[in-house]
């Protein structure tokens, strides 16, 4: 179940298509780097954040969706990827854009020296600067970006190296959603669930099935417990 009752394929979807495409573009990046080498190419790059998210227009059921995907930044340990996606009506030839966003990752791998298998970031293979055009107004977009975050971290005092840092900020409202070290009671353990009832959780006479029922009070139960 990719789209609603409307035929819209779930924006959701369409997050997990780009964050793939762009998560395969920036691990690729990294397969050449020295680094990366020497740890037999063990490296993948993981999503971090997304810079902006835009949807432009649907998508619809029984159209093909595709992702072009660009590096047009990189820093000591991040990659922004600037990711397109089109949706092609291909009996009738026409394609349109209808999501674009730039997406930041951070290639880790694991660390050799650990006792446990811990995956820590590791140096960026430095992009080649485009010399004129789109390319490189892109770049100087996002580097005044990068920029400027850097710089309202560093002077809100939090210790944040990079994109691949939360800060103290970050791990405060972690906090917030953190479970005590002496548990919940069971008022604090009350749980709802919401969930959008979409075809394939029907019967043929468009009912809710039982069992779709029976999973939600399932899942909510058992966050409860």
């Amino acid at each position: 179940d990719d789209a609603n009752p409307a035929g819209n394929v779930h924006g959701g979807t369409t997050l997990k298509l780009m964050e793939e495409a762009g998560h395969i573009v920036a691990t690729r990046h990294m397969s050449s780097s020295e680094a990366v080498k020497e740890n037999g190419g063990n490296c993948l790059a993981a999503l971090v954040r997304f810079e902006h998210m835009a949807f432009h227009e649907p998508s619809y059921v029984g159209e093909v969706s595709s992702c072009a995907c660009e590096i047009i930044f990189t820093s000591r340990q991040s990659i922004l990827v600037e990711v397109v996606v089109t949706a092609e009506e291909f009996s009738k030839g026409r394609t349109r854009v209808t999501n674009t966003g730039w997406l930041w990752y951070v290639p880790v791998a694991p660390d050799p020296d650990g006792i446990e298998k811990e995956w820590k970031p590791v140096q960026v293979l430095p992009m080649t600067i485009p010399d004129v055009g789109l390319g490189l107004k892109k770049y100087e977009k996002a580097k005044a970006i990068y920029e400027k975050r850097k710089s309202s971290l560093q002077n809100s005092d939090e210790d944040c190296d990079d994109e691949a840092g939360g800060g103290a900020g970050f791990d405060e409202f972690k906090n917030e959603y953190t479970m005590p070290p002496d548990g919940r009671t069971p008022a604090e353990s009350e749980q709802f669930l919401c969930q959008m009832v979409l075809p394939g959780d029907c019967s043929g006479s468009k009912v809710a099935l039982g069992g779709f029922i029976m999973k939600i009070m399932d899942n909510a139960a058992g966050c409860s417990a």
